[in-house]
């Protein structure tokens, strides 16, 4: 090994050492931030937005009627289909004309 060599190597590791020395004397500003609280408005937004879900999940799921007798929805289909063929039934037993039955039923002005 040559002296020259060694000599190289020597600075290089005084600046190695100078530099790791600078590095550490280096700071780094750290700021920790606190989250952000939620204001009135949001609060009331988001109880809004609730409100919309639930009642649009409640529209939605209500059920579909089909007819209404005596008043009284209903809400089945096979009910409805029979209550028309009863009603059919009785106004056909009255012994008057179906034409009749209906011009009756549907009279247009």
């Amino acid at each position: 090994m040559d002296y020259n060599n060694f000599k190289e190597y020597g600075v290089a590791e005084q600046a190695m050492k100078a530099y790791a020395e600078q590095c550490r004397e280096e700071r780094v500003v750290v700021r920790l931030h606190e989250p952000r609280k939620v204001g009135q408005w949001q609060k009331i937004a988001l109880a809004m937005a609730m409100v919309a879900v639930v009642v649009g999940v409640a529209w939605l799921s209500r059920p579909e009627v089909y007819g209404y007798v005596n008043g009284e929805p209903i809400y089945s289909l096979v009910e409805a289909q029979q209550q028309a063929e009863q009603i059919m039934a009785n106004l056909s037993q009255g012994g008057v004309d179906g034409e009749n039955i209906l011009q009756s039923l549907f009279t247009i002005e």
